[in-house]
């Protein structure tokens, strides 16, 4: 019996880590990218690749945005990313692999490396003054920061202007707007409240004596904004709040606040004559002899009271 000799043929399936691996292509691939910008803070930049026009299949690209890596398949010449930037970074081409079917898999490392600069204005308010008296003479002044100077301001969807004072202004809420050189915005919100105005009292009025110039009027004021002035009739305004020597009469007081601000009232002082009846006498004889009885009869009206005045009448004073 002959015994044939038998071949044994075996296999053996090489581990992934030992298959044939993409090499360093030869020449490098001629890739990179653009961005776009400058952009505002939590605006987009879009990420453009250049790449060679020779490859159906497209590349394979690895690339960072701000220190985080992001790798794309089939990525074909002009293809765009987009990326929301909050704050100034770097994108990076690291990495181009030819993806072909073909044994001439090559990639090719890259270092190139775009700042992006993000526009991000900050305003301020440098000052306010509040509106006095129910006036619109307020005022609110702006400053701004970071972002691309020069900047411009709006006040309530207004205008934008070069300079950041905005004056005129009533009580009330107001929006303010920033804008960069590149078109970034920030806002803020400012209050302007009415400060009141002095409020003027009448103390004491006194009224001058019959046809006299001896009345005088006391004033006080409050609110505001102290010290306070005094004016009679719109005349010069004094630190005093007393006017004296006055007949009877209408008057128009007016107190004037640190602020500019005024209050007034109306004062009429009363003569306590006025209205009288001219007085009247009348007597039983107009001539007679030495210590002759005359009656005499006067106008005295109702709720009044009268005095005689005569030379060489006894009694001096008669009923």
């Amino acid at each position: 019996m002959t015994i044939k000799p038998r071949l044994l043929c075996l296999a053996f399936l090489l581990p992934a880590a030992a298959q044939a691996q993409p090499e360093p292509c030869d020449p490098p691939l001629v890739a990179s990218v653009s961005v776009s910008g400058p952009v505002c803070a939590g605006g987009v930049v879009i990420v453009t690749f250049n790449l060679p026009d020779d490859d159906d299949e497209g590349f394979d690209v690895t690339y960072s945005v701000g220190g985080n890596t992001f790798n794309l398949l089939n990525v074909i010449n002009g293809h765009t990313e987009s990326h929301v930037v909050n704050a100034p970074l770097s994108i990076s081409l690291l990495l181009v692999e030819n993806n072909d079917d073909d044994d001439d898999e090559c990639f090719t490392t890259f270092s190139q490396t775009i700042p992006v600069a993000v526009s991000n204005p900050v305003l301020n308010v440098a000052g306010q003054n509040e509106p006095t008296c129910g006036q619109s003479n307020g005022s609110i002044s702006l400053s701004a920061s970071g972002g691309t100077g020069p900047y411009f301001y709006s006040l309530n969807g207004g205008t934008f202007q070069p300079g950041g004072t905005f004056s005129g202004l009533g009580p009330g809420d107001y929006v303010l707007v920033v804008r960069d050189a590149i078109g970034c915005t920030a806002q803020t919100s400012v209050s302007l409240s009415a400060e009141d105005g002095p409020v003027l009292t009448v103390v004491t009025a006194d009224d001058p004596a019959c046809g006299q110039t001896d009345g005088s009027i006391t004033v006080a004021a409050s609110g505001g904004a102290p010290p306070y002035q005094y004016s009679l009739n719109s005349g010069p305004f004094q630190g005093a709040p007393v006017f004296s020597n006055l007949p009877a009469g209408n008057y128009q007081v007016f107190v004037r606040d640190a602020a500019n601000c005024t209050d007034a009232v109306t004062v009429t002082l009363n003569d306590p004559g006025a209205g009288l009846p001219d007085a009247g006498i009348s007597a039983s004889s107009l001539s007679g002899c030495p210590n002759t009885v005359f009656t005499l009869s006067g106008n005295l009206p109702a709720g009044t009271n009268g005095r005689w005045e005569a030379d060489q009448v006894q009694p001096a004073t008669p009923t």
